[in-house]
């Protein structure tokens, strides 16, 4: 599981460099998963 969030971070890091649609789908979706594991951190059961 680890090794698919660095690649995840990889393309995320990517991503911010480039401009258009595209960077700002995948900078929503970043912002989506700091949500989630934020929220995991506090409640386990998500």
């Amino acid at each position: 599981m680890p090794q698919i969030l660095k690649r995840l971070a990889k393309v995320l890091a990517i991503a911010k460099k480039k401009r258009g649609p595209l960077a700002f789908f995948l900078n929503y979706l970043r912002n989506m998963y700091d949500l989630i594991f934020f929220f995991h951190s506090k409640i386990p059961c998500i």
